[in-house]
């Protein structure tokens, strides 16, 4: 009973880690538990959600977290108003494994799709951002086009994420083959295991259909009609050309 009480003690001792809010730690990182007749202290289950902070203070995504949310969106036009419903209602429910927007550059995919990866970070998840074209280029860097093995072994820490934004995912018109296989692995894997996953691209869905069906058609098929998006060409739709 004492060493139980000590526990309790320690447990309700305010930590010190910054940039989330535990309830459980109190922003220790740690937990005191009996282990026997031992006081032991254990990880908390926030700390994997700190790691993913981290990742993105270092991609420069927790910094755009920040600013750009649902409630900074501009909506001013019906088409907006979708977009924004839909990817609210997916970070909110998250009632498919997959959310795809793309289509129109400057109409607010990055904006929606970080606003999704801010709501899911706040509610404990672990999320990992990757700009597509920079991420393969450094699997195949490092694996080759060959060695099977070790981009297993490299993609592997993407697969372990509650949730995963793929931004500008297949922006050069024609991939290579190396790349779609690389592409192919991740939403493959992410696809039978059913882990949320966030896709923008300059390319409707059916421009990757028509680059790689095997690829597009899961990435369909885990959005569902409801949570793939696309915005037709429009150079109006175009924000970054009505700033200032």
């Amino acid at each position: 009973a004492q060493l139980q009480m000590l526990c309790k003690m320690h447990n309700e001792v305010p930590g010190t880690l910054t940039d989330y809010d535990c309830p459980i730690c109190k922003n220790k990182g740690l937990l005191f538990v009996l282990s026997g007749m031992c006081e032991v202290a254990r990880p908390c289950s926030c700390m994997p959600v700190r790691e993913s902070i981290r990742r993105m203070k270092r991609s420069g995504l927790y910094g755009q977290m920040q600013t750009k949310t649902f409630r900074s969106y501009r909506v001013t036009q019906p088409w907006q108003k979708l977009l924004h419903d839909r990817a609210r209602q997916f970070a909110e429910k998250h009632d498919m494994p997959g959310f795809f927007i793309g289509g129109q550059q400057g109409c607010g995919k990055t904006h929606l799709c970080t606003a999704i990866c801010g709501s899911l970070l706040r509610q404990g998840m672990r999320v990992q951002y990757f700009v597509w074209e920079t991420y393969v280029k450094e699997i195949l860097s490092r694996s080759g086009v060959s060695d099977r093995d070790e981009r297993e072994r490299l993609i592997q820490p993407l697969m372990l994420s509650d949730a995963v934004y793929l931004d500008d995912f297949f922006r050069k018109e024609c991939p290579t083959q190396a790349e779609r296989s690389v592409a192919f692995d991740v939403i493959n894997r992410r696809y039978t295991e059913g882990k949320l996953t966030i896709i923008s691209s300059e390319n409707r869905i059916g421009a990757l259909l028509e680059t790689d069906q095997a690829i597009a058609s899961r990435i369909r098929e885990m959005c569902g009609e409801k949570y793939c998006l696309d915005v037709a060409p429009d150079i109006r739709k175009n924000h970054r050309l009505h700033n200032g």
